[in-house]
């Protein structure tokens, strides 16, 4: 079972919930008239009684030499055993969790997103304005001891940053990964890890290089050069999506997954520095679409609504987008340009071809008439 279950990309609660579903349909003696309900079975909600009723039939089933449960174990220390074993999703309750984010940093989003979409809402949310004002005893400092944010505590495990701690929580279920084919899989996970390239041509060589200086510092022609860096990397992205089709849903799949938890949040820091989607259409609908999630709603830095920021140092980028579209233009004219020019040429050839034939006509002509006069 536990082949089948990693062939199929399933976990074994998943497996097992299956298999006692068939046990009870034989326990209706081949009654086809059948419908068996039951509400949406999450195996992070800890106060669902018939997961734990499942989990000591997985605990049962599973006793043997990959375990060493004993009587005196608890019903925790026998799930641990079973997750350590046989690779099942690890289980967290928010009860457990402990996350120190600041407002409006964007790997501060990026957890508070995936633990939304992990539905482990309820956990405790501490917002930290300097990490230097928590108690010198506070558990945030446990193996902390640079004060590095954002912070997620679980027990005895603590996780620093955005993609460590991403990381580690896609090993909860739902997952943020498609079950399959792999070959979608791997695009999400290329999305996802692509998305630091425009993090690093947006958020750090171009926002980060205008906040770090006052304006009489700028070099315009290092600005220029970063804000075309941004626009190609605009048009990928609109691309990948364009390519998407519709309706869209997700940067690389159809669905909400990874690769959106990582990317979205760059481009909506782009937007809220003066970045207009105007030119590029399938990000502005991606955009609109996701603003609205439910993740990304509740998880909205809340001093970006309170206090627009009002600057425009990303405004800049449409003007490539329209040197690019009158590139274009020109292009165009100039092929029409060329095609009625060679049009010309055509039609000059076609009447010095019919000049020559003219001529020829006349020269026979003028023959024939001297051969009937000295007849």
């Amino acid at each position: 079972m536990l082949k089948y279950a990693q062939t199929m990309n399933v976990t074994m609660f998943q497996l097992f919930l299956t298999c006692y579903y068939i046990f009870l349909f034989k326990l209706t003696n081949g009654e086809k008239d059948l419908c068996i309900g039951i509400r949406n079975v999450n195996i992070n909600d800890h106060n669902l009684e018939l997961k734990h009723n499942f989990i000591e039939i997985l605990f049962d089933a599973y006793k043997d030499d990959r375990t060493e449960g004993t009587p005196s174990d608890n019903d925790d220390t026998k799930l641990s055993k079973i997750t350590e074993s046989q690779n099942v999703p690890i289980r967290l309750i928010p009860e457990n969790i402990t996350l120190y984010w600041m407002s409006g940093t964007l790997s501060s989003w990026k957890i508070r997103i995936v633990l939304e979409e992990k539905q482990l809402s309820g956990y405790k949310s501490i917002l930290v304005v300097k990490p230097q004002q928590i108690n010198k005893n506070d558990q945030f400092w446990k193996g902390n001891p640079l004060g590095r944010m954002p912070l997620l505590s679980i027990q005895d495990i603590t996780l620093n940053g955005a993609l460590p701690t991403i990381l580690f929580l896609e090993n909860l279920m739902p997952t943020l990964l498609p079950e399959s084919p792999l070959k979608e899989k791997a695009l999400v996970l290329e999305r996802a890890f692509e998305s630091l390239n425009y993090q690093r041509v947006s958020t750090q060589n171009l926002v980060g290089y205008l906040l770090s200086l006052e304006k009489h510092q700028i070099d315009n022609e290092i600005r220029e050069q970063r804000e075309k860096s941004l626009f190609k990397e605009l048009t990928r992205w609109n691309d990948y999506i364009k390519d998407m089709g519709e309706p869209v849903t997700g940067i690389a799949y159809s669905t909400f997954t990874l690769a959106d938890v990582m990317f979205f949040p760059e481009l909506a820091l782009s937007v809220r520095f003066g970045l207009k989607l105007d030119h590029f259409p399938f990000l502005r609908n991606y955009y609109e679409t996701l603003m609205t999630r439910p993740s990304i709603r509740k998880t909205w830095p809340y001093h970006w609504l309170k206090s627009p920021l009002g600057l425009d140092w990303l405004v800049n980028v449409d003007q490539y987008a329209l040197i690019d579209l009158k590139k274009v233009a020109t292009c165009e004219n100039s092929l029409l340009l060329l095609n009625k020019q060679n049009k010309s040429v055509k039609n000059i050839s076609i009447l010095k071809q019919n000049d020559v034939i003219n001529s020829q006509s006349d020269a026979i002509e003028s023959i024939e008439e001297e051969k009937e006069d000295s007849k």
